[in-house]
C-alpha cells in the first residue's frame, strides 16, 4: 500500500456526501483522463444487484457530468453495459442449464 494512503487512513474512513464526492471528482485530473472506464466501473458496481435504480442512474449521470463526459459517450457506455448484462444472462443460462444451485 502506498505511504500516501497509509498517511490518510482516517480521511479515507470518513463518509462523504454525494456533493462532496462530486467536488473531489471534479478536482481530479486523473479521473478526467480515465473518465470512461471510471463511469463503466460505477455502472458495474451500481448494477451488481442486477438493477440500476433511478436514483443510481441520477447519481451516475451526475458523476459523468462532473467529469465532463459528453452525453453521447455516456449513452454509448450505458448501451454497451446493457448489452454486456444481456450476454452475462445468456452465459449463466448456458452454464446452469439443469439448475442454478444459487437460486
Amino acid at each position: 500500500v502506498p505511504q500516501s494512503i497509509l498517511d490518510n487512513v482516517q480521511e479515507l474512513k470518513t463518509k462523504w456526501t454525494y456533493d462532496e464526492i462530486v467536488v473531489k471528482i471534479k478536482e481530479s485530473l486523473t479521473l478526467k483522463f480515465t473518465r470512461r472506464i471510471f463511469v463503466l466501473h460505477i455502472l458495474t458496481a451500481c448494477g451488481a444487484d442486477s438493477e440500476l435504480a433511478p436514483e443510481e442512474m441520477d447519481s451516475i449521470r451526475g458523476v459523468a457530468s462532473a467529469l465532463d463526459l459528453p452525453e453521447d459517450q455516456f449513452e454509448e457506455l450505458l448501451e454497451l453495459y446493457n448489452q454486456q448484462q444481456e450476454v452475462n444472462k445468456k452465459l449463466m443460462k448456458c452454464l446452469w442449464k439443469e439448475s442454478n444451485p444459487y437460486e
